[in-house]
Formats: C-alpha cells, sequence, structure tokens
C-alpha cells in the first residue's frame, strides 16, 4: 500500500513514526511549501500536555523524558490554585526525532499515486471535505524571557483561554485563543507580556469543533483510486473548552492504526473515545446562542479538567463557567 502523510506537525510525524513500527514501507510525507517564519520552525507551536503523554511517546521507542521541559502538580487557573498534573514538551524537538531525518516533501501532492491519504494537516484540513458547523479560535503566541517568577497558569474567558506556561527558569510560552475577540486583546487585560522580552512570536487558528461535527472524517468516495483518511485536528480533535490537542491528536493515530482495514469502525472508534468534546462543543454553542448554563455544564467543565486530574469543586466549576461566557 502506498501511503501519503499530509502534513509533518507532531500529529503526522507521530504517525509516520507508528507506521514504520507496524511494518509499512511505502509511506511519503508532505508538508507546506513555506517552512513558518519562526524560531521553532512550526505554527502553532503548543508545548503543554496532559495525562498520557510518556505511554503515547513510548509506543513510538522515544524516551519520554528526552521532551519532558517541566512537570507540574498544580496550575492556577483564573484566581484558584489547583492540584494538576501537567506537562511541558520540547514539540520541535520531538517532531525532529519521530521523522529521524526523513525528507519531507514540499511539493504538490498528485493524489492519484497514492491508495490512501492521511490529513494530519490541522486546521487546513487541506483533503478532506469542507463542514458545516466548524468553529474556529485565532490565537496568538508568544515565547518570551522575564526576570520574574511565574507558576503555570490558565485563565479562561471569552470562549477560550489565555496560558502562560513555563518553559525554564526565565523562559516561558504565553498565549491566548477565542472565538469571540481578538485574543491579544486577553493577554493586554491580563498584563502578562508587560514585564517580558520577546523571543519569538506567531498567530494561528484552532479548530474547536470536536469530531461529532467534524464528519467525514473519512472520505472513501468510489469514483477515484484513493481514499482520505484524517486524523488529529484535521477531525476535530481538540478540547472545545481549552484547546488541548496534543495527546488527542495522538490517540487519534493509535486509533487510526488499531481500526486500519475499516473506515466505519474507524470513525466509530473516534466519535466514541471523544464523546466528551461533544458535550465541550455543546456547551459553547449554547454560551454563543446566549443560552443560560447550569448544573450540567459545570459537570462538562469538570468532566475536561479530569484530563489534568485537576478536581474542581461545584462553586468553582460555577465560577469558571461564568468566567468562560463572560465577554470583553
Amino acid at each position: 500500500m502506498k501511503i501519503a502523510i499530509c502534513g509533518a506537525g507532531l500529529v503526522g510525524s507521530y504517525l509516520y513514526r507508528l507506521l514504520g513500527k507496524y511494518g509499512f514501507e511505502d509511506i511519503t510525507i508532505f508538508d507546506k511549501q513555506t517552512p513558518p517564519n519562526t524560531i521553532c520552525g512550526i505554527n502553532p507551536c503548543a508545548w503543554g500536555t496532559s495525562i498520557g503523554f510518556a505511554e503515547l511517546i513510548m509506543d513510538v521507542g522515544l524516551d519520554p523524558m528526552n521532551y519532558i521541559l517541566q512537570s507540574f502538580d498544580s496550575i492556577i487557573m483564573n484566581c484558584y490554585k489547583l492540584q494538576a498534573e501537567a506537562t511541558i514538551i520540547d514539540k520541535p524537538k520531538l517532531i525532529a526525532d519521530l521523522l529521524n531525518s526523513t525528507e519531507v516533501l514540499c511539493t504538490p501532492i498528485k493524489a492519484n499515486d497514492f491508495d490512501r491519504i492521511i490529513d494530519a494537516t490541522g486546521f487546513a484540513r487541506a483533503f478532506l471535505p469542507a463542514m458545516d458547523k466548524d468553529v474556529i479560535s485565532s490565537c496568538v503566541q508568544y515565547r518570551v524571557f522575564s526576570q520574574e517568577s511565574y507558576e503555570l497558569g490558565i485563565d479562561v474567558s471569552n470562549l477560550g483561554y489565555a496560558w502562560r506556561f513555563p518553559m525554564s527558569h526565565n523562559e516561558y510560552h504565553i498565549g491566548a485563543g477565542s472565538v469571540v475577540i481578538p485574543p491579544q486583546r486577553m493577554l493586554e487585560k491580563l498584563g502578562w507580556l508587560d514585564s517580558c522580552s520577546q523571543i519569538c512570536a506567531c498567530t494561528g487558528k484552532i479548530r474547536l469543533t470536536a469530531p461529532h461535527f467534524s464528519l467525514p472524517i473519512v472520505d472513501v468516495t468510489n469514483n477515484r483510486n484513493y481514499q482520505v483518511w484524517g486524523v488529529g485536528e484535521a477531525i476535530g480533535c481538540v478540547a472545545p473548552l481549552i484547546g488541548e490537542g496534543i495527546i488527542p491528536g495522538l490517540k487519534s493515530v493509535r486509533i487510526l492504526l488499531d481500526n486500519w482495514e475499516s473506515p466505519q469502525a474507524y470513525q466509530r472508534a473516534i466519535l466514541k473515545e471523544f464523546l466528551w468534546m461533544k458535550a465541550e462543543r455543546k456547551l459553547v454553542d449554547r454560551v454563543v446562542r446566549g443560552k443560560r448554563l447550569g448544573l450540567f455544564d459545570v459537570q462538562v467543565l469538570k468532566h475536561g479538567t479530569k484530563r489534568f486530574r485537576i478536581n474542581i469543586n461545584y462553586d468553582q466549576g460555577l465560577d469558571l463557567i461564568r468566567s468562560i461566557i463572560r465577554i470583553g
């Protein structure tokens, strides 16, 4: 079988490595013709992950400790300091090691030369059909240096969130994303960049659509010789409430390999694994429509934060829900 992976970001590179482990040999990986004009060479450059990172990286024969910059047992979320389990990783180094010097082609893909195309193009969703109810968040990101010392922090508001990730003693990754307002405004209001020296910056977009609203995730139209299967953000595998997509994206690759022969089984498995994203997406839709939120929505938030082993009580959850729907 001749396979084309389109997208050499973290999910596409992980898929390339895993296919090699499973014995596939005729694999070609493609990416954009123009690399991002950023120091790290990727865009966007998310660095934070939830639980499960180590196991997924060991599955492809790499040592996860080579990529962990910092690990945390607490997080500041709005005004609350909460117990948590979060990891900041060296994403560019991980991508480079997954590819292991493999040539990434920047030429137009000749689709009919392949039996299967894997769409790992993230927000672009370059090879799968467009969706009717796509939800897109604009984001802005900065890599900065500061003499001040800050803890791992997230601030939720404006149908989005801002983050401050310590990468080393004095270096931080700071960014924000929102469905409804320019994310730069969120950072200006927080003042997180005020005492920082900028190292690098980029902007981007994140798909918060959720897999249940990103169908089809496999396109097997009969009037051509190849099939298109999606993974990661291309099929909505990003948490709609706080934009976390690294672990869901890597998990979607594992699910693809487990259901390689059946597009129907693959779609069912993806929808089952990420059923919680459907609930988060519906919460976002209710906010956009101006609907009143309540106990069920707090439960959705509580379930979502458990991916970082955060356990919020009802009052904290209600306060955070109110913050999420606060616009301004």
